[in-house]
């Protein structure tokens, strides 16, 4: 009772701050353990991704899928029907809330409740505390004890200090690449955060174009739907490409084996002739998603930064869309705005948003493959080109450019995100690990790639607290975590 508790800051918290404390208070067992979460929500785990009031936005995969306890799949079930959400869920055809797609605000309920019992079941010995601001800056602070720590300077002149940090700062905002008027601005012509749409006004009628093609722009069409849109969209993206609807196909045969391609063409070759076999037996060319993505990471880690290059800059696009498909109940509002012939795709880039002569928005496009330009007009044009990863070209956020000029941190491969370690350490300007500074979630998308989806940040919240209880809370036994389920 009178031990000093281990200290944890957790800088974010969306959904990698919440499990990462979740998982950190299931496994300290009994010993002192402090977690101090800053996060200038007002609650902690929804971040932006939960955070969305529009009750028709879902999860892109079944309840089954998305447990925050990888050992117990079946939680987030139990969770569900224990709070007989029933009335809350699309059911699928068969009936089974397993099956279904869970709306993603209620999914951010799951995630504060399982936090609320880690913390009860941790007792006094389990300490959380949120801190309501943004931190501003990280430094390591030596200890007069010689144990030293880290000191988070806060945006309300606070500081705070702890033994280890977590940088969960999360997804940030794209800023667009093309110049946006101040006239189309202010006129609300142009939506820069597409999350917004849900509690403002907008278009009756006329044309929305949005810039992208993905789920961000389904969320947006969505939205639109459900608040009596019946005009017209234009998704405009660089290939001109459509989210993909989710189907759960057998897993194909392990096509890639333990060997490397060795290049980015390489894979795509592979890829292809599956998907040639696939199609000639009549299969589902979604059943070679989940192969690719058992080797993701080993196929990431062991390419060169050229190839790594080469995939962002020609096959990223599309990985992206084969991996994060479309929920039923989006897709369903989808093919009816397709049906009535309100759709339509361009595959260009915006070059600039302006205002035309009758106060709509004017567009410039220009094609892909073209060599001149286009104007549009469009009644609203949505940014939903998704999340920003490369942390050199990230606005507003001092945390950010602080540990960069400092050279605390660097930049992760192609930019993105930071540079960490096997155990996800922070790497320093000269490649030196962090004993004190650790990352998880999207920030660590350039040296791990598939780090933004629930399964990945599960992983990696359980692996953290791993650490953390076996180096610094003298755990005597391996980390259970507790049997009952939440609502128990």
């Amino acid at each position: 009772m009178g031990a000093r508790p281990f200290t944890v800051a957790i800088i974010g918290g969306g959904f990698s701050g919440a499990v990462a404390a979740i998982k950190l208070l299931d496994t300290a067992a009994g010993q002192p353990l402090r977690v101090r979460i800053i996060e200038p929500r007002p609650e902690v785990g929804r971040g932006l991704a939960f955070s969305t009031t529009d009750p028709a936005h879902y999860l892109n995969a079944p309840a089954r899928l998305f447990s925050v306890h990888a050992d117990r799949p079946d939680h987030l079930v139990h969770w569900l029907t224990v709070q007989d959400a029933a009335d809350d869920i699309p059911l699928p055809a068969s009936g089974q809330i397993a099956d279904a797609f869970v709306p993603r605000r209620l999914y951010g309920a799951y995630v504060r409740a399982e936090l609320a019992r880690a913390e009860a079941e941790a007792g006094v010995n389990g300490i959380v505390e949120h801190l309501r601001a943004e931190a501003v800056d990280l430094t390591l602070d030596p200890a007069e004890d010689g144990a030293g720590g880290v000191r988070v300077a806060l945006s309300d002149g606070r500081t705070m200090g702890a033994d280890v940090a977590l940088l969960a700062t999360g997804f940030a905002g794209n800023q667009p690449s093309f110049a946006v008027s101040e006239r189309a601005a202010a006129d609300r012509r142009y939506a820069a955060d597409p999350w917004t749409l849900a509690d403002q006004d907008a278009p009756r009628d006329g044309t929305v174009l949005f810039v992208g093609g993905g789920l961000t722009m389904l969320d947006a069409l969505v939205t639109l739907e459900r608040k009596g849109f019946r005009g017209t969209y234009v998704s405009v993206s660089r290939h001109g490409l459509l989210v993909h609807e989710r189907r759960e196909p057998p897993p194909a045969r392990d096509f890639l084996g333990e060997a490397h391609p060795g290049s980015a063409r390489a894979l795509l070759a592979r890829v292809r002739h599956e998907l040639r076999d696939i199609a000639a037996s009549g299969g589902d060319w979604q059943s070679v998603v989940p192969i690719i993505r058992a080797r993701l990471a080993s196929l990431w880690s062991g390419a060169s930064p050229e190839e790594r290059a080469r995939f962002n800059r020609h096959l990223r696009r599309y990985w992206e869309l084969a991996l994060h498909r479309s929920p039923q109940p989006s897709v369903e509002t989808f093919a009816a705005a397709v049906a009535q012939g309100r759709v339509t795709t361009r595959a260009g880039r915006i070059e600039a948003v302006g205002t035309s002569l009758d106060g709509r928005a004017e567009v410039r496009l220009r094609p892909r493959g073209g060599t001149g330009t286009e104007h549009l007009i469009a009644d609203l044009v949505v940014n939903c080109t998704g999340a920003e990863y490369a942390w050199p070209r990230q606005q507003g956020r001092p945390l950010v450019a602080n540990l960069l000029a400092r050279g605390t941190v660097r930049p992760g491969g192609l930019g993105y995100g930071i540079d960490v370690n096997a155990d996800a350490a922070v790497l320093d300007h000269a490649g030196k690990a962090s004993g004190r500074i650790y990352g998880i979630g999207p920030i660590l998308r350039g040296t791990r790639w598939e780090s933004t989806t629930i399964v990945e940040i599960v992983a990696q919240a359980t692996a953290f607290a791993d650490r953390v209880a076996d180096r610094h809370l003298a755990r005597r036994t391996p980390a259970t975590s507790p049997s009952r389920a939440s609502a128990a």
